[in-house]
């Protein structure tokens, strides 16, 4: 008996396997929908700026981005190539629209990054350098002279 037993256990193993693997590929591979979203970029500012994508299609910009790192919080400046789209005052881009970074192009702003203990870092960006936001992230941007951002995870 304990021998059948440990067969039907391997014969088991090997049909749960592929099942939860196949199932853990469909759950994790991106849809067309999920692959074009961003983050979120809110212009609550009274001047106009700009946003980008660093991936996909029509790159066809350089921005200079101060955080090029894989959660965006840490400073490792690097040129990217990008899709720069302008933003209007007291516009948002939300939703399906890639939103990988932002800039004010004419002037130096504030960020206030939201560290993963909660916690804010404070960091002084100059004009036309790029802030790099994640898809998990909410960047509200205001002011005028010195815009500041509270970038957030959401």
């Amino acid at each position: 008996m304990p021998v059948q037993n440990t067969a039907l256990r391997r014969a088991t193993a090997r049909i749960t396997l592929p099942v939860i693997l196949a199932a853990a590929a469909i759950t994790l591979t991106p849809t067309p929908a999920s692959a074009a979203e961003g983050g979120d970029l809110e212009n609550r500012s009274s001047v106009e700026m700009e946003y980008a994508s660093f991936s996909g299609g029509g790159r066809v910009h350089r921005c200079q981005v101060w955080n090029d790192t894989l959660t965006a919080r840490w400073a490792d400046s690097e040129n990217l190539a990008c899709k720069q789209s302008a933003l209007p005052a007291s516009r948002e881009v939300v939703g399906r629209y890639d939103v990988d970074g932002f800039t004010f192009e004419d002037r130096a702003y504030v960020v206030f990054l939201q560290m993963p203990d909660l916690s804010y870092l404070q960091v002084q960006v100059g004009k036309g350098v790029w802030t790099k936001i994640t898809n998990a992230d909410r960047a509200v941007c205001s002011g005028s002279a010195k815009p500041q951002c509270v970038v957030t995870i959401f």
